[in-house]
């Protein structure tokens, strides 16, 4: 149904998959500095990574309990593209395997998680202004 991809387009495509592992850890990098800044708050809970999983940081969600609707419509006027994440969970969709996953923090917190920017190519410096940001919306 679709025509080919052009060569260009295959070309954006192997060298994105060729840097998966680098954006990864870049991205890896960005939420450690977001947990570190956000976990010394009370009104912030971060989540930490199973032991047996390699998380790949696409998106860092954290759980800001009932300031969540007040914390996202701060840092959006402060021009951070944030998202709440309460938009599905994942034990209603009948997902391959759903019906061996708890998915706790799905059924219990989806209202208070916050998506936050975490693109590989943020700088550090993007990454401790988001944290300031939403820490100030908590004050």
């Amino acid at each position: 149904e679709r025509p080919p991809l052009a060569e260009y387009q295959k070309r954006i495509g192997v060298n994105q998959f060729n840097r998966a592992r680098e954006m990864t850890e870049k991205r890896r990098r960005n939420s450690a500095i977001l947990d570190e800044a956000l976990g010394r708050s009370d009104k912030v809970t971060v989540f930490t990574e199973g032991v047996d999983v390699y998380w790949n940081y696409q998106y860092h969600v954290v759980d800001l309990g009932d300031q969540m609707d007040h914390v996202f419509d701060f840092m959006f006027s402060k021009g951070f593209h944030v998202m709440k994440e309460n938009v599905w969970d994942c034990t209603a969709y009948g997902f391959p395997g759903s019906e061996h996953a708890h998915c706790p923090i799905a059924r219990s917190r989806n209202s208070g998680l916050l998506r936050l920017p975490n693109n590989s190519f943020l700088p550090e410096k993007t990454m401790f202004k988001i944290a300031d940001a939403l820490l100030t919306a908590l004050h």
